[in-house]
């Protein structure tokens, strides 16, 4: 017998709940089997934990790395310097 040592309760909107409705759909017409509603939100999940601590490891690496870190300032800057100028 296994014991689930990490559960995770999800509240989602109903946006939400109809974005991972229409993926589990999407992946049970391509594969051809049941999926599981919780199986796609966990997958979500684990993307969105992976892509953060991606981010947190490249934002260090930038810290440790003053030019980066400058430039990466400097392009953002002007990112948001066009947007409020509507370009």
């Amino acid at each position: 017998m296994s014991r689930k040592s990490n559960v995770v309760t999800v509240r989602l909107t109903d946006e939400q709940l109809k974005v991972f409705t229409d993926w589990k759909e999407k992946l049970e017409g391509e594969l051809g089997i049941d999926v599981p509603l919780g199986a796609v939100i966990r997958r979500a999940l684990d993307g969105a934990i992976h892509m953060y601590n991606q981010r947190m490891e490249h934002d260090a690496k930038a810290e440790n790395n003053p030019d980066e870190h400058a430039l990466r300032t400097k392009g953002a800057n002007a990112y948001i310097n066009d947007y409020k100028e509507g370009k």
